[in-house]
């Protein structure tokens, strides 16, 4: 008779349950986490590489179709004007719809520019 109360009575989880699967839990998360960060830092890496070869290309085209030249090629803001104004070339629209965000960061004098991202 006392058993079958002892069954009855035994209703849910117990403390040491309950902390185990708590800490399971707790320990999936403290490895996922971190990974996530890595990946997030890896795609901001990739979209500024990605941000630094467009440019790149975008300076290259304006060069050979002239419109940027040694005279309107002074300093990084002065590439950014050549580049999202629409010009006369060959394609007749600008080299960049928009200047890409982040900013990749043009060094170097024409017509040896280098593009960092």
């Amino acid at each position: 008779m006392k058993l079958k109360n002892f069954f009855k009575k035994a209703k849910g989880f117990t403390l040491v349950e309950l902390i185990a699967v708590v800490s399971v839990i707790l320990i999936l998360v403290a490895i996922v986490v971190p990974r996530i960060g890595d990946l997030r830092g890896q795609a901001s890496n990739a979209r500024a590489q990605s941000n630094a070869k467009i440019v790149q290309g975008a300076i290259e085209r304006a060069a050979v179709e002239g419109a940027l030249t040694a005279a309107n090629a002074t300093d990084q803001a002065s590439v950014y004007t050549v580049l999202t104004t629409a010009t006369n070339g060959m394609s007749g629209a600008p080299y960049l719809s928009e200047v890409p965000n982040p900013t990749p960061a043009i060094t170097g004098s024409f017509p040896n520019f280098t593009v960092a991202p």
